[in-house]
């Protein structure tokens, strides 16, 4: 069986993890799968290239759209695809109109990625407009399922709720870290640089650690997305010293390595895959509790919830973590209960299964 991911960048987020995690599933159990992109602007082809039988770049179609339009079609044409799976708003509109014209018995499939509360009207419209070419809708939290029917008007019995997974759960307990300075605490945020995922926030949640006598460390990894400003921003408050901006992370294990605790002080999210990843690593973490991440994330139970914003409870979050052993451990071993329940890999790849082989 061919199918074809329809991504928008090859940036590494949450989307486009998954879809190499999906992607190699799939490959094991013998489907053949194809990878086109509009941009190629970050590492995924030259890392992750080797899954997939092929590899276009199909170019921005309201910049070049002659080119962009011959490049997909001449690839439905030379594959028969018994699926194509769209992931990004830019590619919905572009995919499935092409896809339908010019491939009618391909499957569309629709990724609902996260709540996307950002969205204006006219994308709601532009969305709608084509919904008729839709075969169904895939989202990876009830959040952002619920959040398509009451914006865009999806009836729910369209959308199906298939979570994001981790490809393996380690031995968690080897991996807490000494506290061989007390006072030393060691945080990691694994997100591009921007200021919806909080980052901004975490200038104020160091410096209250810093007043309170705390030597913060914090790992950051992500590609700037602010234009350098948040390089700036650390240079004016003089906290430059205390954040390591490492940019692209391909080595998660080493990166979840020099880590104490997990912080995400994001303001939107849908399903974020590092809090799974966070938790597959062994992580205590301290978040936001909005969205999706109540799906992942009951406070107290296996993590710290705060609102967005609310720099307080984070830094009274982080400290409780630091300071009591019993609390983190508590926190890890219902994390990787949670992972073995609705995001065990095995159930979640049969779902993807079902809805790519079914007829309807």
């Amino acid at each position: 069986m061919k199918v074809l991911f329809f991504l928008s960048i090859t940036r590494m987020g949450g989307a486009e993890t998954n879809v190499v995690k999906i992607t190699r599933e799939l490959v094991e159990r013998g489907y053949e799968v194809h990878l086109a992109t509009l941009e190629d602007n970050g590492p995924l082809i030259e890392e992750f290239g080797y899954l997939f039988a092929s590899k276009t770049v199909v170019g921005l179609f309201y910049k070049t759209p002659l080119k962009s339009i011959l490049a997909y079609v001449n690839l439905l044409r030379k594959h028969s695809f018994q699926a194509v799976l769209n992931f990004g708003i830019r590619v919905e509109f572009f995919s499935r109109i092409l896809t339908k014209s010019f491939s009618a018995q391909t499957k569309v499939i629709a990724n609902i990625r996260s709540t996307d509360h950002w969205r204006k009207w006219y994308h709601s419209l532009l969305d709608q407009s084509t919904f008729g070419l839709v075969d169904v809708w895939v989202s990876n939290s009830e959040a952002g399922k619920q959040s398509s029917v009451n914006r865009e008007g999806i009836s729910p019995e369209r959308i199906h709720v298939i979570y994001n997974f981790v490809e393996s759960i380690p031995d968690v307990y080897n991996q807490l870290i000494p506290q061989s300075n007390p006072r030393e605490i060691r945080l990691g945020l694994l997100a591009n640089i921007t200021r919806n995922k909080g980052y901004y926030d975490l200038l104020d949640i160091v410096d209250q650690l810093i007043k309170k006598g705390y030597s913060p460390k914090v790992y950051c990894g992500g590609v700037d997305r602010t234009g350098g400003d948040f390089e700036k921003e650390l240079k004016s408050r003089k906290l430059e010293s205390y954040f390591h901006l490492l940019g692209y992370i391909s080595d998660k294990a080493n990166f979840f390595e020099q880590i104490e605790i997990f912080v995400l002080p994001s303001y939107l999210e849908g399903m974020p895959t590092v809090v799974l990843e966070a938790m597959q690593f062994g992580k205590p973490i301290v978040t936001t509790g909005i969205d999706g991440m109540l799906e992942q994330i009951k406070h107290l139970h296996n993590g710290w919830l705060s609102a967005p914003g609310d720099i307080d409870s984070f830094v009274e979050g982080i400290l409780e973590l630091h300071n009591n052993e019993a609390i983190r451990k508590r926190f890890i071993e219902n994390s990787t209960l949670v992972l073995k329940g609705k995001f065990d890999k095995i159930i979640c790849i049969k779902q993807w299964i079902g809805i790519i082989e079914s007829k309807s």
